[in-house]
This record gives C-alpha cells, sequence and structure tokens, in this order.
C-alpha cells in the first residue's frame, strides 16, 4: 500500500507560537494595550477625530487581541494547530498595515489639497505692513536727505517716507530700501488642481481594497493547502500579489509626497517627510513578508530550515513585522491628524 504524497505548504508568517514566543507576544500584547487610552481619545475627541484613520483604529484594537490569542496558543499546545486561528492570525497579519498605508495615503491627499488653497483676502488686504513705520531722526541729529535731492542719481531706488522733525516742523525723508515689499505676496487659488488630487486619491481605494480583498482570501483558504499542492501554490500566489500591490502604492505614496515637498514650495515640508518616515516603516513589513513567502513546509509544527519556526525565524518577526507596525501606530496616534494635515471628520478639506 503505498503512502500518500507530502504536501509542501506556504509556511505560515510569523510561524506557530511556541513556548518561546509567549514573552514576546504578552509584551507586543501589553504595548498595544497601553496605546488604547490615546487611540480612544483621540477617536472620542471631536478635535482629533477623523476617518482617515478608521484602517489604523481597527489595527491598534485588532492587535491587542491578535497578540493575546498567540500568547495563549504559545501556553497551550493545542491551540497551535486550530483552523480557526491560523486563519484568523494569518489574514490580520496581512491585512493589518495595508489598512495603515491607506490612512498615510490620505494624509497625503489631505497635504496636497491644502496646499492648493490661495490665500485668504485678509491677508491680502491693501494696507502697509506694521513693521513699515514712520520715524523721527534722532534729536540733535540733522537729516542730509530733502526734496530737492529726491532725484538725484545716488537716491535712485529709494523710497521716502515723511518724517516730522523734532527740531523743526518741516517734512524731511528717511530712506527704505526699494525691494521692501510694501504688500504680502498673494497665493492663487488651485481649485482644478485640487479636484484632480481628490479624483486621484479616490480612486486608489480600488487597488488598496483589492489588495486587502486578496489577504484576507489567502488567509482564509490557507488551511486548505494543508492537503492540496495546488491550493497551496494558489494561496502563496495571492498573498504575494496582496503584498506586492500593497508596497507598490506604499511607494507611489512615498514618492508622490517627496517630489512635491522638492518641486512644490506650498507642501510642508515636516508633514511630507512624517509621511514619507511612516511609509518607509511600513515599507519594512512589506517587503519582509515578501522575502519569507518563498518559504513552504510539510507540516505546521515543524522545525526544518524554512519552516519559519527557528528562533531566527521567529525573532525576524518580531523586528521585522511587529515592531515597524507598533512604531507606525505610535506615531500616527501621537499626532494630532485632524489638526496637523488640516481636515475635518469625514476627511474633507
Amino acid at each position: 500500500m503505498s503512502s500518500s504524497p507530502t504536501v509542501f505548504f506556504p509556511s505560515p508568517i510569523g510561524g506557530v507560537p511556541f513556548t518561546i514566543d509567549l514573552a514576546p507576544s504578552v509584551l507586543f500584547a501589553l504595548l498595544y494595550a497601553a496605546l488604547a487610552p490615546l487611540v480612544i481619545y483621540r477617536v472620542a475627541s471631536a478635535k482629533s477625530r477623523t476617518i482617515i484613520l478608521a484602517g489604523t483604529f481597527i489595527f491598534s484594537l485588532q492587535r491587542i487581541a491578535d497578540m493575546a490569542l498567540r500568547a495563549q496558543e504559545a501556553h497551550v499546545p493545542s491551540d497551535r494547530t486550530s483552523n480557526s486561528n491560523i486563519k484568523y492570525l494569518q489574514t490580520t497579519y496581512a491585512t493589518g498595515f495595508i489598512g495603515m498605508g491607506h490612512g498615510l495615503l490620505e494624509m497625503l491627499r489631505c497635504l496636497l489639497m491644502n496646499a492648493t488653497k490661495g490665500t485668504p483676502p485678509s491677508e491680502t488686504s491693501a494696507t502697509c505692513p506694521d513693521d513699515i513705520e514712520l520715524q523721527r531722526p534722532p534729536i540733535g541729529e540733522s537729516t542730509n536727505t530733502s526734496p530737492s535731492k529726491m532725484g538725484s542719481k545716488d537716491n535712485v531706488g529709494v523710497v521716502y517716507t515723511p518724517v516730522d522733525s523734532m527740531r523743526s516742523r518741516s517734512f524731511s525723508f528717511t530712506p527704505i530700501p526699494a525691494t521692501t515689499a510694501l504688500f504680502p505676496p498673494t497665493r492663487e487659488d488651485q481649485p482644478g488642481r485640487r479636484k484632480r488630487i481628490q479624483t486621484i486619491a479616490s480612486l486608489t481605494l480600488i487597488p488598496f481594497g483589492i489588495s486587502i480583498l486578496m489577504a484576507i482570501i489567502a488567509g482564509n483558504n490557507y488551511y486548505k493547502s494543508f492537503t492540496s499542492a495546488s491550493e497551496g501554490h494558489t494561496v502563496g500566489l495571492v498573498r504575494a500579489a496582496s503584498t506586492s500591490l500593497a508596497l507598490i502604492l506604499f511607494q507611489a505614496t512615498n514618492i508622490t509626497a517627496f517630489t512635491c515637498m522638492v518641486t512644490d514650495r506650498r507642501v510642508s515640508r515636516s508633514r511630507a517627510l512624517y509621511i514619507c518616515a511612516l511609509t518607509c516603516l511600513l515599507s519594512v513589513v512589506g517587503v519582509y513578508r515578501l522575502v519569507v513567502m518563498r518559504c513552504t513546509t510539510d507540516a505546521l509544527e515543524s522545525t526544518a530550515p524554512c519552516s519559519l519556526n527557528s528562533n531566527a525565524a521567529k525573532a525576524a518577526f518580531y523586528v521585522f513585522h511587529m515592531a515597524p507596525e507598533y512604531l507606525t501606530a505610535v506615531a500616527i496616534w501621537g499626532v494630532n491628524i485632524r489638526a496637523t494635515f488640516q481636515t475635518g471628520t469625514w476627511g474633507k478639506v
């Protein structure tokens, strides 16, 4: 009687939680739990609540449950191979960072749309700037400039303002450089460009949605790959496509933010760099996932090379997957995104 052939399937991201996973899982569960009060405050406060952080909100609270479940599996060996637990964890690992990435794209949208707004009328009123004042010459000092000399070549490019002399009631003139701007420059409103930015940002919902949908499909069908090599191949392709698409979107966000910061003086440099830094952090997660997706195994609890169950593989998971996600979440919730990017509750500019 011939035995059934060995089926290799994609190794689970993060491996199967062993006893060694208990401490780091509890640590991350506590870290996310400590972040929860700030998350709830940002969402509850009318001054900081905004829909563009919906994905980050779900992720931040969900990771508490994820890490708690991982800690339980590390402590209870019988839970490690539960199909429901495996599906849940593989799905949340695949979708969490994508949701935060979409939030960063929405921040970029708000930043660029605000940069297209013109200067308010109150800032361009025809009034003399406060820093240009009529001045009196010092007592005892006479002025060498008189109205008769206004046309001399030595005074070309000089603007004169009348000054009431302390020693006489006649007018004298104090030179002011001609380069001094009497009125602040106006900034043209760009409604057409603002509309194009809004349209492009809205269209990116489609690829982000596709990426998340593929991650969910791959996670839900992951357990089927245990008994079918073809199913395992399909799951591997789908989850790789999901992460690849997310990485492409992240880099598009990164490049756009950096390019606009360099080429458009209206775009805030600090806010653009903030988006670039967090996008790079999330990209670390995507690159890590693509690197380990080449690994396959023939058993969930195998410790063979490429099973992602070795100590080194577990350490890499926490360093390159869990840590960047947590740092990104802290950086997002640590800032009042609504005020910083001048948006509203529903993300409007």
